[in-house]
């Protein structure tokens, strides 16, 4: 009886908790109620948005990763992947492909076309640099720092200006951490660009002008000519009246290749000392008692 009353009155001070405190909310219920709702409508949306975000995670590590394995080689083919990812990290790491493409082109056309390659390190050294504003870890921002040392020293190479100067001090400031992955290299820039004669290798590398190539460019619309079997290039010798150079005559080569099957190699006589049978040793005579 005691449990039941107890409970009982417990009952009792909860509805009459709850009457008092609901007298009390009323007035504030619509704003309550807004409230609610309000913070519903943000969980539903970031819980669309994670779903969304998750999707577009899993594209863009599949086309960065067909981006790397296949290979680039121009860096054109990385454009509808800048336009697909236009802001962010996923933007930044096909900046950072794009501008690699870039510099390794612009190295291939140093002694072939330096216009051309002035423009790849140009949009090489602006894709590194956007590439920074959006990258905050610490290992792509030494890819960057080591990208864009790599291409000021390239630039040093093809035109005038402190690009030799900017080159150093990036190097510096990757050797300068024990941590970074580009450490080492950095350090073993630094040694070669502190030697004498580069700056004398960059001048005279400046003034280079690569000169047309002797080979002229590829064109589809010419044909070789047919092969001999056809007879074709035996015609024309027998109208120039060359026919009898044998130069794609298919009969004066079989007829010598019959001749020399049918030559016999004559014997070699020996010298009358010389034999095949090992020489033969005559054992001593034994002496016979008397």
């Amino acid at each position: 009886m005691k449990k039941d009353r107890r409970h009982q009155l417990a009952q009792n001070s909860l509805a009459k908790w709850l009457e008092k405190n609901i007298e009390a909310i009323k007035p504030h219920s619509s704003l309550i109620s807004r409230v609610v709702i309000g913070l519903l409508l943000v969980v539903l949306v970031f819980t669309v948005w994670q779903h969304f975000n998750r999707g577009n995670q899993a594209g863009f590590s599949q086309d960065l990763a067909t981006a790397i394995l296949f290979g680039v080689d121009d860096p054109s083919q990385l454009a509808p992947m800048l336009s697909k990812y236009p802001t962010g990290v996923e933007h930044a790491q096909f900046q950072i492909l794009f501008a690699e493409v870039s510099l390794r082109q612009a190295e291939f056309q140093l002694t072939t076309k330096r216009e051309e390659a002035k423009e790849n390190l140009k949009n090489a050294q602006e894709s590194f640099q956007t590439a920074l504003k959006w990258l905050k870890s610490p290992e792509f921002q030494d890819r960057c720092h080591w990208g864009l040392a790599r291409t000021h020293e390239v630039l040093a190479a093809v035109q005038e200006g402190n690009d030799l100067e900017e080159a150093q001090k990036l190097y510096e400031q990757l050797a300068g951490n024990e941590k970074s992955v580009y450490y080492q290299l950095a350090k073993d820039r630094q040694e070669i660009l502190n030697r004498s004669w580069v700056p004398v290798f960059l001048a005279s590398s400046q003034k280079f002008q690569p000169k047309d190539d002797l080979l002229p460019d590829f064109d589809p619309t010419i044909q070789p000519p047919e092969t001999s079997e056809s007879g074709a290039l035996f015609n024309e010798l027998k109208n120039l009246g060359l026919e009898n150079l044998g130069i794609g005559n298919d009969s004066d080569d079989k007829a010598t290749e019959n001749s020399t099957e049918n030559l016999v190699m004559p014997e070699l006589e020996l010298p009358n000392h010389v034999t095949d049978a090992p020489p033969v040793v005559s054992e001593p005579e034994q002496k016979t008692s008397e």
